[in-house]
């Protein structure tokens, strides 16, 4: 402060001037009236705390946005760990991507951009095969991508579009067979479409082909034919073979039948299997029992047979056995081995995982027809049978299973001398339970019974010129007027059958369930005269089911393969 006098320092206001000594020199500081003064401390004290209330708040705001983004970010690495595990990579890519380094992301998401990468080489593939119009290949490889990756770009919608296109190309495939009477290739594209996409239409046609024009396969002057259920339109197979008992594969696919060598001076009988064109011909086993046809296990994979491989027809020692021909592997399995001294005439399960068969104990000498017989069971894969009978049906001869469902038909025959008629009947056999039910106790001879393709109704021969057919427990008895030779056969659509006369010449007779008349006389002909028997097969033994149509993901190609009854 200074003097307002003599202008001099004045420390101390209100103070006499030290120098001039005035009095009032130097005027006393102004004062507020209302008490400024402590509002300014109050307000220089909030100043002076303003920025440090400010950081308080920001460090708050800080922790808080830290805290919801880690929240957020655990939150987008879980849902990304969810897409990974139900393999949705797409989604788990993009979702450890969004979170940066948070965790392990970075390597989440290489590894599952990794898994993604096969996918997305097949999606690719199948595109450029889908605008060639190879629409097998585009299927195959876009299926890949929408069973395990559905949401990978619009894999769905381009595997509906291939199973369209290549269903209007089978189309015109069955048009081009039909204009051709080539009924096989016709069946063939049907069948593709029935397994491609839900076509009614698919299925009418079938039914139509397979009544009017189904082939039979048969042997005629020891060749392997096929021909129409009018006579027409027969065609050569093969020739490269005797021909017995030619038998289709469940897709009809293929043809297996027994042969024999006329310079082989022992009487090897072997197993022989050709594609339905005549290509891929093959011999697959030797020392067959020619007594009975080889039997297709449903997936057309396996093929069961009677086997003489280690019998020794001159001291008439060792086992005769049941054996079958794994066509995947190209090896022979003897399923009885030396178990039994004879078992014989097996049937597959509707599943192909067992064999029903025959088995007897017969001494030197005796013949098969006069030894006690019991029907067993092997189960793949695994060791020991079940004995299904007991003693129950002591003259079980062979066996037939449905193929649908867990029933057997077991038809028994004895005879004790080569000139009286056998003895025969047919019972009804329920593995699991193994309760048996008579359906005929054979007061007529009677043939052995044939399931029908979808399972519902069996026939068999009584006597001599009747055919019976058991619908639900109710049967129908049909009056043929021909002496019969108890061979059958059914129609594809399980609605009509073929009787075989003991003398072809003397003409077929086609049963319909479905029309009236229900019997008409057909012609056909085919090696007759045993040994060298080659009779008409009409529908495979064990149809095969194709695949139920699949939805646009693809996941029904993931069942069982034993559906509904194909045409």
């Amino acid at each position: 402060m200074f003097c307002t006098s003599c202008g001099a320092a004045n420390p101390s206001p209100g103070t006499p001037c030290p120098v001039c000594h005035a009095a009032d020199a130097v005027p006393p500081p102004l004062r507020s009236r209302s008490g400024a003064g402590p509002a300014r401390a109050r307000l220089l004290r909030w100043l002076y705390a303003l920025p440090l209330a400010i950081a308080v708040v920001l460090a708050v705001a800080t922790l808080v946005l830290t805290e919801r983004r880690q929240s957020g970010l655990a939150t987008a690495y879980e849902a990304a760990v969810r897409a990974e595990q139900v393999h949705d990579y797409p989604a788990a890519v993009t979702g450890f991507a969004g979170v940066g380094a948070y965790r392990d992301a970075p390597s989440r998401r290489d590894e599952a951009a990794a898994r993604l990468q096969p996918f997305s080489d097949a999606y690719d593939q199948g595109v450029i095969a889908l605008d060639a119009g190879d629409y097998d290949t585009a299927i195959d490889r876009l299926q890949q991508v929408a069973r395990n990756v559905p949401t990978y770009a619009d894999a769905p919608a381009r595997l509906a579009d291939a199973r369209r296109l290549l269903v209007g190309s089978l189309w015109r495939s069955v048009e081009s067979a039909t204009s051709r009477h080539d009924w096989t290739a016709a069946t063939a594209s049907l069948h593709r479409i029935q397994s491609t996409v839900p076509d009614p239409r698919a299925d009418a046609e079938l039914a139509k082909i397979g009544r009017d024009h189904g082939p039979l396969v048969m042997g005629r002057d020891h060749d392997l034919w096929i021909a129409g259920i009018d006579g027409a339109d027969d065609k050569l197979v093969s020739d490269q073979a005797p021909v017995l008992w030619p038998t289709w594969s469940p897709d009809r696919g293929q043809i297996a039948f027994l042969s024999y060598d006329p310079k082989d001076p022992t009487g090897n009988v072997s197993l022989c299997v050709v594609a339905v064109d005549g290509s891929g011909f093959r011999r697959l086993a030797d020392d067959i029992s020619a007594h009975a046809p080889p039997v297709w296990s449903p997936d057309g994979e396996r093929i069961a047979y009677t086997s003489f491989g280690d019998y020794n027809a001159v001291t008439d020692t060792g086992p005769i056995s049941v054996r079958f021909y794994d066509l995947p592997t190209n090896h022979e399995v003897d399923v009885t081995g030396d178990r039994f001294s004879l078992a014989f005439n097996p049937s597959w399960s509707p599943d192909g995982r067992q064999l029903a068969f025959v088995s007897k104990e017969r001494s030197a000498d005796q013949r098969p027809q006069e030894a006690p017989g019991e029907v067993r069971l092997a189960t793949l894969g695994r060791a020991g049978f079940r004995d299904l009978t007991s003693g129950r049906l002591r003259n079980a001869w062979s066996v037939a299973w449905s193929p649908v469902e867990s029933k057997i038909l077991v038809y028994s025959l004895t005879s004790s001398n080569w000139y009286d008629p056998p003895v025969t009947s047919i019972n009804l056999l329920d593995p699991r339970s193994g309760a048996i039910r008579p359906v005929d106790p054979g007061d007529d001879p009677l043939g052995a019974p044939l399931w029908s393709p979808d399972g519902r109704s069996f026939a068999f021969a009584r006597g001599s010129q009747t055919v019976v057919v058991v619908t639900n427990g109710v049967q129908t008895a049909f009056p043929l007027k021909i002496d019969l030779s108890g061979d059958l056969t059914w129609s594809p659509d399980s609605q009509a059958l073929i009787a075989l006369p003991i003398d072809p010449t003397t003409g077929a007779r086609l049963v319909e369930l479905d029309r009236e008349p229900a019997v008409s006389p057909i012609t056909l002909r085919y090696d007759s005269e045993r040994p060298f028997f080659a009779p008409p097969q009409w529908a495979p033994v064990t149809p095969m089911r194709p695949l139920a149509p699949p939805t646009v993901g693809g996941t029904t190609l993931d069942a069982s393969n034993l559906l509904r009854p194909g045409g």
